[in-house]
């Protein structure tokens, strides 16, 4: 068990890691393309801020209690695209809701004529 802990535990610095580095590749790219220097100073600023508030940093360096809310296990590896499925799987729940008002509204209009003797 201890060991696939480890195992896990590396991967999740690795792909925390990972994710660092392209930060800053992507940041490299646009210094080298369009000589701007903000995002250089964008990444030096808030990359090492994102890897210190990551779970992983937080549970295994810093001590934090792995039991509580923003660190319970499994950790979600962060990034744009999981926050851009959290968007979307809110829509479609918004889309849901919106359409079953829509069905409820048109059947309590049916219901409605039907008790006041009109044609449906």
């Amino acid at each position: 068990m201890y060991a696939d802990a480890l195992c896990t535990l590396r991967f999740l610095l690795r792909l925390t890691l990972s994710l660092l580095l392209q930060a800053y590749g992507f940041a490299f790219l646009l210094f080298n393309y369009w000589k701007t220097t903000t995002p250089l100073i964008l990444q030096a600023l808030f990359q090492p801020l994102q890897l210190l508030e990551s779970p992983v940093v937080q549970v295994h360096m810093f001590g934090a209690n792995d039991s509580e809310e923003p660190y319970e296990r499994p950790w979600q590896a962060a990034g744009f695209f999981s926050a851009l499925s959290d968007v979307q799987a809110d829509l479609a729940a918004k889309q849901k809701a919106m359409e079953a008002r829509a069905l409820r509204a048109r059947n309590g209009m049916k219901t409605s004529k039907k008790l006041s003797g009109k044609k449906a």
